[in-house]
C-alpha cells in the first residue's frame, strides 16, 4: 500500500543534496519505528485525509451538542493556572531565540502577538513528573476509572490497563513539547535549545497565539471534555492541525542548516511519556489529532489560506467525521441526533450510568480494527469501509458495583441503507472473532455468549443496534426498550 510523506520531507530531500543518503537512512529508521502509517483506501474515505503518522521529520517523542436527554453531569474544569513544578525560566540567549521564533510564527500565522506566555525547557527525565503535576487532577483521576470501564467494555483495552500515561500523552503534544491552555505556559522537551527544540517551540507558540485570539481554553475541551467526545476530539484535531501546519511552514522558511543536522541525528522514543506496550487503540488514537488534524487544516488552508482556518474557530467542527471528511464540514453536514431511552428502570437501582456519549466515525473504526484482542482485528480497509457512511450515534454504558458487570447500548444511524448493511456485516465479522465459538442459535438478531457476556446486534431502517450484557436475560430486558428493532 502506498505510504504518504509530508510535503516538507520532499523539500528537505531536494535541499540537502549531499546529505540525501543521511535523509534516506533517517527515513528508513523512522519507517521501522512505526512513524509511517498506511493511508485508508481512497475508495472508502471520500475526501478524507491521507492516513499518515505525524511527524515524519522531525520525528516525535513517540517511535456537537450532547445528544442525551439524560446526560451525566460533567465535571467542572478548573480555569485556575496550576503552579509550574519548579522549572527554571529560559536563560537570556534562549529567551531571545524564543522571542525571534514568536515573531516569525506571528508573521506566518497572520495573527498579532498578544502578550507574553511563560516558556520552559523540560529535561526528558522530568517530563512525566511535570505532566503529572499539571494534568493529573482529582477530577481526571476519577474520570479515568470510568473511562477504563467504558473502553474495556467496548473491547478497546484490557480491564487491567492503566490509563494514566495515555491520559498524560493525550494532553501533551507528542512532538516534543506541550502547551496547556489552562496554564498559558509552553513546554519544550530537551536539554538545550537546538534545532529540534526550536522547531517544537514554533508548534507550541502557535498554540499560545491561537488560544489568545480564539479562546481555546473556553471551548470546553481542556483540561476535561465538557461536551460529547466527538466534539472535543474534532476541536483537538483543529487545534493540533493548526499548529502542525504552521510548524511545517516555519520549517520551510526559517529552519537553519544546523536545525537540519539536529533533526537528522535525533532518535526519539515512541511517546512523550514512554509506555512499553501500549494497546493498539492507544497508539492510533494518540496520533489522530496530528495525522488527520493536519490534513483537515491543510484542506481549509488550500481553499482560503489562514483566513479559512480562522473561520473554523467561529464554526467549530462537531465530529471526527468532519475531520476525516473536510468537504462534509464545509458543506455543513451536521451529525444526526440519535436518542436512547433511559434504562435505569429496566436495569434497577444497582446499575450506575457510567458514560452517555458519542462514538463517531473514528471510534467506530478503532473498535473494528484496533481492539485489545489482536486476533479480532479486522483489516484496515474493512474497518474504514464499515465506519464510512456514519451519520450519527449514541451509546451508554451501565455498571453494577455489586456484580462488576456492565451493560453497553450503542445505536448508529447511517447515511444510507447500503452503509447500514455494510456496517452490520462487518460488525458481525468482528463479533464472530471477538466472541469466537460463542454464537447463539435461535435468538433474535445475531448473538454470541462468551466469558460471562451476551452480545447481540440488530438492524432496522438504516440504523444499527449493539447490546452487550452479562446474560441473555438482561439483554432481552434491554431490547424491549427498542421496539424498532
Amino acid at each position: 500500500m502506498r505510504l504518504a510523506l509530508r510535503g516538507w520531507v520532499a523539500w528537505l530531500l531536494v535541499g540537502l543534496g549531499a546529505l540525501s543518503a543521511l535523509v534516506c537512512a533517517a527515513l528508513a529508521g523512522l519507517y521501522s519505528a512505526g512513524y509511517f502509517a498506511p493511508e485508508p483506501p481512497a475508495v472508502v474515505v471520500v475526501d478524507a485525509p491521507t492516513a499518515i503518522t505525524y511527524p515524519t521529520l522531525p520525528p516525535t517523542w513517540t517511535a456537537s451538542p450532547t445528544p442525551s436527554d439524560t446526560p451525566i453531569p460533567s465535571p467542572t474544569a478548573t480555569r485556575t493556572p496550576t503552579p509550574t513544578p519548579s522549572l527554571p525560566p529560559p536563560n537570556a540567549a534562549m529567551a531571545a531565540d524564543m522571542d525571534i521564533i514568536a515573531r516569525q510564527v506571528s508573521d506566518l500565522r497572520g495573527l498579532p502577538l498578544q502578550g507574553a506566555n511563560p516558556s520552559y525547557l523540560v529535561e526528558r527525565d522530568r517530563v512525566e513528573e511535570v505532566l503529572r503535576g499539571l494534568v493529573l487532577s482529582p477530577d481526571l483521576k476519577a474520570e479515568l476509572e470510568d473511562q477504563k470501564l467504558v473502553l474495556s467494555t467496548l473491547g478497546l483495552v484490557k480491564p487491567t490497563y492503566d490509563l494514566v500515561k495515555y491520559a498524560l500523552n493525550r494532553r501533551a503534544d507528542n512532538i516534543g513539547g506541550f502547551y496547556l491552555p489552562w496554564t498559558k505556559a509552553m513546554y519544550v522537551i530537551g536539554s538545550d535549545f537546538g534545532g529540534i527544540e526550536r522547531f517544537v517551540y514554533s508548534h507550541e507558540f502557535d498554540h499560545a497565539l491561537t488560544d489568545a485570539h480564539f479562546h481555546i481554553d473556553e471551548m470546553g475541551v481542556y483540561p476535561l471534555c465538557l461536551s460529547n467526545a466527538q466534539r472535543c476530539d474534532a476541536i483537538r484535531a483543529l487545534v493540533e492541525g493548526d499548529a502542525t501546519l504552521l510548524m511545517e511552514q516555519w520549517w520551510q522558511q526559517y529552519a537553519t542548516p544546523r536545525d537540519y543536522d539536529d533533526i537528522l541525528d535525533y532518535e526519539p522514543p515512541r511517546q512523550t511519556v514512554p509506555e512499553e506496550f501500549p494497546p493498539p487503540y492507544v497508539s492510533r488514537d494518540l496520533a489522530f489529532p496530528y495525522d488527520y488534524g493536519y490534513e483537515f487544516v491543510n484542506y481549509l488552508y488550500e481553499r482560503g489560506n489562514w483566513a479559512a482556518v480562522d473561520r473554523a474557530y467561529a464554526d467549530l467542527p462537531q465530529s471526527t467525521e468532519h475531520i476525516l471528511h473536510p468537504a462534509l464540514y464545509l458543506a455543513g453536514e451536521a451529525p444526526l441526533d440519535v436518542s436512547l431511552p433511559p434504562l435505569a428502570g429496566v436495569l434497577g437501582e444497582e446499575w450506575r450510568l457510567v458514560d452517555d456519549d458519542v462514538l463517531g466515525e473514528w471510534m467506530t473504526f478503532l473498535i473494528l480494527g484496533y481492539g485489545a484482542d489482536v486476533s479480532a482485528h479486522l483489516p484496515d480497509a474493512d474497518a474504514w469501509r464499515a465506519a464510512n457512511g456514519w451519520g450519527g450515534d449514541h451509546y451508554q454504558v451501565y455498571h453494577s458495583a455489586a456484580t462488576g458487570a456492565t451493560v453497553l447500548v450503542a445505536r448508529w444511524a447511517w447515511d444510507s441503507q447500503r452503509d447500514a448493511d455494510e456496517f452490520a456485516q462487518t460488525l458481525r465479522q468482528y463479533q464472530e472473532q471477538r466472541f469466537r465459538g460463542g454464537q447463539v442459535v435461535g435468538t433474535e438478531g445475531a448473538c454470541w455468549e462468551s466469558n460471562g457476556q451476551a452480545s447481540c446486534q440488530f438492524s432496522s431502517a438504516g440504523q444499527s443496534l449493539w447490546l452487550l450484557a452479562p446474560s441473555q436475560t438482561v439483554l432481552n430486558d434491554v431490547l424491549v426498550e427498542f421496539p424498532d428493532f
